[in-house]
């Protein structure tokens, strides 16, 4: 008899024992754990507000889910804190894109704007042809006679002579004239002609020449014992526009060291012409 009552305190320990540890896995189910705060008085929830200036989220969006999703939030959230200050390869792509619409490294930027007009070329007036400015002779007995259209010239002279004989203190003599002739502008491509008139008589040895030079060239001609005639010579010159000419004509004569004979040199008239 009391080993019955003995075995019946065991069974009631036993139940009691039960019943205390189904209540417990009761208290621990995900439920419960879900919201701690509901099973606290007193404890409140603050729920965000509606007032339009933001989106609104649902206070229970933020419960919804299991437990183990509520138990992991926490881990989730320091993950999240810990990649937010530094940007995902989706926005560093899009701030290495270069904008729509922006330069583009090696394109040409187009303008808005139409191309300017090139200047419209004026006419230039056509050039008339090189004439002769003011011409000017050194020496005294000349004359220069000018054309109309100032593109021929004469020049005569009354004393541009040399004469030489057995009585003259020198064997020979030379004697110079210049001419300042300066051209206008005009057109290029023409030529100068320059004319020297003149008379040699030459004997008894006396020899004499005759040179006319300017533009950077000279030619000479020289005259033999025994001449007695006109001669006529010849220079040609570019006739280049807005150049002004030095030309220089000099005759010289030499009737020779113990000579008897006589000489006589001169030139008559100079003429130029631009053709």
């Amino acid at each position: 008899m009391k080993g019955r009552t003995v075995l019946r305190f065991v069974a009631l320990a036993l139940v009691t024992a039960l019943v205390g540890y189904y209540a417990g896995m009761s208290a621990s189910t995900p439920e419960a754990a879900a919201d701690p705060l509901a099973n606290r008085p007193g404890s409140s929830v603050d729920v965000p507000q509606t007032d339009g200036s933001g989106p609104s989220h649902s206070p229970a969006g933020s419960r919804q889910g299991s437990g183990g999703q509520a138990s992991s939030s926490k881990g989730s959230d320091a993950k999240g804190s810990a990649t937010k200050g530094s940007p995902s390869k989706d926005s560093a792509d899009k701030a290495s894109a270069p904008k729509k619409g922006g330069n583009q490294p090696g394109t040409a930027t187009q303008s808005s704007h139409p191309p300017a007009k090139p200047p419209t070329s004026q006419p230039r007036p056509q050039a008339g042809p090189v004439r002769f400015g003011k011409v000017t002779t050194s020496g005294p007995g000349t004359d220069t006679s000018i054309a109309e259209d100032r593109r021929a010239l004469t020049t005569t002279f009354d004393e541009f002579e040399l004469a030489v004989d057995p009585t003259s203190a020198e064997p020979d003599a030379t004697k110079t004239v210049t001419m300042t002739m300066p051209l206008t502008d005009g057109v290029a491509g023409e030529t100068l002609w320059v004319y020297a008139q003149g008379f040699a008589f030459l004997d008894a040895g006396a020899k004499a020449s005759v040179s006319l030079g300017g533009g950077g060239r000279r030619i000479i001609q020289g005259y033999a014992t025994g001449t007695d005639d006109t001669f006529l010579q010849t220079l040609k010159l570019p006739a280049r526009p807005g150049v002004t000419y030095q030309l220089t004509f000099a005759i010289d004569i030499d009737r020779g060291a113990g000579a008897e004979g006589n000489g006589y040199l001169n030139i008559v008239s100079i003429d130029v012409e631009i053709r």
